[in-house]
């Protein structure tokens, strides 16, 4: 499955984004952090017919989110509202905002200093945090920080486990 992020700084131009984006993946990412005003998250949604991911990041997380964090969990309440296929919620925010209707929920975490190794009780956190999926992002520079991604991945586990290298395209297989 191929997912692109799409992360627009003007809501005018963000459709167009969404749609080209949708004629080369599976699933989009509409990063909301991007934006410079406060968007239509329900007429970004009915853009496209493909399943959509909202997230908005703090830059902890990798993100240029600039409002506060009180702001960032007000927009991602009316993104779930809106109904997208997924919301992605951060471990700390996702214990702060409920399940609501159908939208699934990917609980992230991010460590953008290294790879990390064990994540057992972050995957148990963020099962208790309602998760659907749990995603985890981490520098991927060498195999040997790959590694420990493609193995967290590959586990079989009742909570599907999304992963997410940071580098430079293609050094890593270059």
């Amino acid at each position: 499955m191929i997912c692109i992020s799409v992360t627009p700084e003007s809501r005018k131009l963000a459709k167009v984004d969404l749609l080209n984006a949708s004629r080369q993946a599976d699933l989009i990412e509409l990063c909301l952090d991007h934006l410079v005003k406060e968007p239509d998250i329900t007429d970004l949604l009915g853009a496209v017919d493909k399943p959509i991911i909202v997230s908005c990041r703090r830059p902890q997380e990798g993100g240029h989110w600039k409002g506060t964090d009180e702001q960032r969990t007000t927009l991602l309440r009316q993104a779930i509202v809106a109904g997208p296929a997924y919301i992605e919620l951060d471990l700390d925010t996702a214990k702060s905002i409920p399940r609501f209707g159908d939208t699934k929920r990917v609980i992230s975490h991010t460590s953008l200093d290294k790879p990390l190794g064990k994540i057992d009780g972050i995957f148990e956190q963020a099962a208790k945090a309602n998760a659907d999926v749990v995603k985890f992002t981490w520098p991927t520079a060498t195999l040997d920080g790959a590694w420990p991604l493609l193995a967290a991945v590959t586990q079989k586990r009742d909570i599907p486990i999304v992963g997410m290298g940071l580098g430079e395209a293609s050094l890593m297989f270059s």
